[in-house]
């Protein structure tokens, strides 16, 4: 098996906005500041648990999004956002 680093460098982009539509829809049962505090904290814990910087991760997610708004992969991200800004 790859090390962590590898999986998130390689990446599908529907597999990663599939994982994202899920944790979000699990998050809809909770009022908002639980919501970001608890996808905050498991985020962390996850870092932690796979020893990654948090910045790090964020930056190879923050890449996949912008990659995925500009080069005609938006149609999950876009279900994502609308999915948010109606549901949470």
């Amino acid at each position: 098996m790859t090390n962590i680093r590898d999986q998130m460098n390689f990446a599908r982009h529907e597999e990663v906005q599939r994982c994202a539509f899920s944790v979000i829809d699990r998050l809809q049962e909770f009022p908002g500041g639980i919501q970001a505090t608890g996808a905050a904290m498991v985020f962390l814990l996850l870092c932690k648990r796979f020893d990654e910087m948090p910045s790090e991760v964020l930056g190879k997610a923050n890449a996949m999004l912008y990659d995925t708004l500009s080069f005609g992969k938006q149609e999950h991200a876009n279900a994502i956002k609308a999915y948010l800004s109606k549901e949470l």
